[in-house]
């Protein structure tokens, strides 16, 4: 039984490892999608697209057009 005990304990320690890698990740890409947007913002924007949107050839921002 004491090895059962030890089995669940270490893949609760592994689920727990994970989940804070995985919030880590998750603020890294929130820093990343703000710099992008600040970096955006300061683009002197070339669209390029259709009826429905445009997208800056430069720094990829999308504008949609149509709903």
């Amino acid at each position: 039984m004491s090895r059962a005990r030890d089995s669940f304990h270490d893949v609760a320690e592994e689920v727990i490892a994970l989940e804070e890698e995985i919030n880590e990740m998750h603020e890294k890409i929130r820093s990343l999608e703000i710099r992008k947007e600040e970096l955006q913002q300061k683009c002197i924007h070339q669209f390029q697209g259709n009826a429905y949107y445009e997208k800056c050839l430069l720094c990829h921002k999308i504008e949609v057009l149509y709903y």
